[in-house]
This record gives structure tokens, sequence and C-alpha cells, in this order.
């Protein structure tokens, strides 16, 4: 089923032709799109993106919330899988 087939709105369908029809299944993909669409602005996105990579300012990562940091270890987990 095409994307058109699946959208009613003119206007979305204009957009994903106007910006690239983009089709991207990888569940990371989906979860940054979804998250910049939908949750926070790409420049932070991006700086949070930026810390985590700068690894000579953040050589190790103290995970003082063994919860949060087995949530994230369980989530990216399930992102990677394809």
């Amino acid at each position: 089923m095409s994307y058109e087939d699946q959208v009613e709105d003119p206007n979305n369908i204009a957009m994903r032709l106007a910006s690239g029809q983009i089709d991207d299944q990888r569940p990371l993909v989906t979860f940054l799109y979804l998250l910049g669409r939908d949750e926070l602005s790409l420049g932070a996105i991006e700086q949070l993106i930026m810390k985590a990579a700068e690894k000579a300012v953040y050589p190790e990562t103290m995970f003082t919330n063994g919860w949060l940091a087995q949530w994230a270890q369980y989530t990216a987990e399930k992102l990677a899988r394809e």
C-alpha cells in the first residue's frame, strides 16, 4: 500500500513530495524522526548527540540511576536490532 493510499490530508502528501519521498524502516531512524517531530527540537537532539559522542570531554558516563541506565541499554539493544 502506498503512502498516498494511507494518508487523506493533501497537505501531508504535498509535503512528502516536496521534501523527498523517504522510506526507511530502521528502528533508530524511526525513533529519531518521531523524537524530532513530536517531542524535542532538532537542536536539543543534536546537542545530546554531540555530548554523547564527545569522548574527549566525557570519557566515561557516570550512570547514577541504575534503572534509567538499564532502560537505556534495553532500548538501545532493541533499536539496534533490525
